[in-house]
């Protein structure tokens, strides 16, 4: 186990325990593949981060496991608790945790403006899973409730629902503790969806699919019985990138999860306010303002799953390119359907299906006007080189 709390301090970093008990740093490329080895002898591994990388690069810090965490001397720790800005890292800094909130609050509402997620009248039911991201998705539309609450702004309620699964040795009384400490209403609901999901899914089969279908049926029930208008779901930026990758690789569709949708049958709109955050900052602000986590005996717990491989691959793509993350995301909301060969695609914008040429030119135009205005917003090399694929870079990049 790698003695480190801070997390802006690791690298990609993969710890194997010898018999000397010591720590081994590979670089981010090698220690990605190695992970990806059935070894019991790895213990940690920690994705990268631009801040890790600048800091290893300038501090070199040895770290050890727990059983010699006697080699590491005081003086070493006090350096990675400078270098954090406290003893684990943003908890130690209200000047971070701050620029780290607005960060975050920021992304929301222009998610929530583009998407028009928050509108006047609405009551939103949010679901809290008790994880990080639903935690940070209440107390960040909480933010937003208030900063919107005021004259001539946009007025909205919100009453928060937790479903406990019968799970063995649940305990929500921590997180119980937190809803009555906040100005939100709540609701907690009790279903043994874990039998259901253990009994019925085969040993080859991952829990996920059927256990959020089991989910999300209660969920919209409550939500109706509630008088709830729209339901909010915490998945983020590297959710959405995971699923895109998911559905390219193994499905064979280009197809990620929307930021928002209407369920007819359930007649509810279901909205994800952090799908433009990425999930770094959100376990950095969890982490920080000390929400209550609970444990889940069905996610994570098969690490053969085909999510937690590409979230793997995500991860060497990161550690290649430190912007891969913030362009997939990007990719996402500026799409080229001249440049794909869907012709059903093609010809829903205005362009014939066979040869891309503009054939509604209304259409044809509305299409390309909004790909040139975000063309037109990239100022440097950098963001051009990073816009898009056009005529002049296409046979250079094919031929790489």
């Amino acid at each position: 186990r790698l003695w480190s709390r801070s997390r802006r301090l690791n690298d990609a970093m993969l710890t194997f325990n010898y018999r000397r008990k010591r720590c081994f740093f590979l670089p981010p490329i090698f220690a990605a593949v190695a992970f990806l080895l059935e070894s019991t002898d790895v213990s940690a591994f920690h994705l990268p981060s631009a801040a890790g990388r600048r800091t290893w690069r300038q501090s070199k810090i040895p770290l050890h496991d727990s059983e010699a965490g006697s080699e590491t001397s005081i003086q070493e720790r006090k350096r990675v608790q400078s270098v954090n800005g406290g003893d684990d890292g943003i908890r130690g800094s209200g000047k971070s945790l701050r620029r780290l909130e607005a960060r975050l609050t920021k992304t929301m509402r222009e998610t929530c403006q583009k998407f028009d997620m928050v509108e006047e009248g609405d009551h939103i039911m949010v679901c809290v899973s008790g994880g990080k991201d639903s935690a940070t998705m209440l107390r960040l539309l909480m933010n937003l409730r208030e900063r919107l609450a005021r004259p001539g702004g946009t007025n909205f309620s919100l009453t928060a629902v937790h479903l406990d699964q019968r799970q063995p040795g649940y305990d929500g009384t921590s997180l119980v503790s937190w809803l009555n400490s906040l100005d939100v209403p709540y609701r907690i609901l009790s279903e043994d969806t874990y039998s259901i999901v253990k009994d019925k899914t085969a040993e080859s089969k991952t829990y996920c699919s059927l256990c959020s279908r089991l989910r999300r049926g209660i969920l919209y029930t409550v939500a109706h019985d509630l008088g709830c208008n729209k339901l909010a779901l915490g998945h983020h930026g590297d959710d959405a990138i995971e699923t895109l990758l998911l559905n390219a690789i193994h499905a064979g569709q280009l197809k990620s999860m929307p930021a928002r949708y209407y369920s007819a049958d359930r007649n509810v709109h279901v909205i994800r306010p952090l799908i433009g955050c990425s999930e770094g900052d959100i376990r950095e602000y969890a982490s920080a303002m000390g929400f209550p986590i609970l444990p889940c005996n069905l996610c994570g717990s098969q690490p053969d799953a085909q999510r937690a491989k590409v979230k793997m691959l995500v991860g060497t793509l990161d550690a290649l390119s430190p912007d891969a993350r913030k362009n997939f995301v990007r990719a996402m909301g500026d799409v080229r359907p001249s440049h794909l060969l869907d012709i059903g695609l093609r010809e829903a914008c205005g362009l014939d299906g066979a040869t891309g040429v503009a054939v509604d030119a209304k259409r044809a135009h509305l299409v390309h006007g909004i790909a040139s205005n975000r063309e037109g917003r990239s100022s440097t090399k950098n963001d051009t080189e990073t816009a898009g694929l056009n005529e002049n870079n296409l046979s250079s990049v094919e031929q790489e």
